[in-house]
């Protein structure tokens, strides 16, 4: 095992959304530390006093750390109680999800794989690997086909206050799509969801 400190270091932001992220990296040793960012949701803001999880896969040792007023984590891979070996995989992650979220067993209401609305009637509810259920805070990431905005044309515009997006507008199809944005000392409060007009 090494004894030469191994820096692990990165800024963390996140937005108004609930998110989960992680990253993975190898150590090598020679490069001193690495510099791993994390961001959540739409990143706009710092995320203060946030827990950051570092795990070693390869000894499977998990330690934690707490990002500052800047929203900046600082860990010492030899702080590990095997330490650490050039060559381990790293995961580093951080998480917004409001663990209430999460299936309650003493709850019927708030199991994740299924939902009874009326007697009889059970419907599936989608939920990440984790058993946190998608929600309007926490929603499910979709992605779409490389080609599909491209052949129907959109249009963007943005409006701004005192220098900060406050509207945006897309058209796709004639048809026109809005998300509104409320701002207060820099900090994004509030996110809209996307609307017709």
């Amino acid at each position: 095992m090494a004894a030469v400190p191994y820096l692990i270091t990165g800024n963390v932001r996140r937005g108004p959304l609930q998110d989960y992220t992680e990253t993975n990296t190898t150590i090598v040793q020679a490069d001193g530390g690495a510099t791993i960012n994390l961001f959540l949701s739409s990143a706009t803001q710092l995320a203060t006093s946030l827990t950051v999880t570092l795990r070693n896969v390869t000894t499977n040792e998990t330690s934690t750390v707490t990002t500052d007023a800047n929203g900046d984590y600082l860990f010492d891979a030899n702080n590990w109680t095997s330490g650490y070996s050039d060559g381990d995989s790293i995961r580093v992650s951080a998480t917004t999800v409001d663990v209430t979220a999460r299936t309650d067993v003493n709850d019927s209401m708030r199991d994740h794989k299924t939902f009874q609305t009326t007697a009889n009637a059970w419907r599936e509810l989608l939920s990440d690997r984790r058993g946190n259920e998608f929600t309007e805070n926490y929603p499910l990431q979709v992605e779409l086909q490389n080609n599909h905005i491209g052949e129907q044309n959109p249009s963007w515009v943005a409006t701004y206050s005192a220098g900060l997006i406050a509207t945006e507008t897309v058209t796709i199809k004639d048809v026109q799509y809005r998300k509104s944005y409320t701002w207060s000392g820099g900090n994004l409060t509030t996110e809209s969801r996307w609307v017709v007009v």
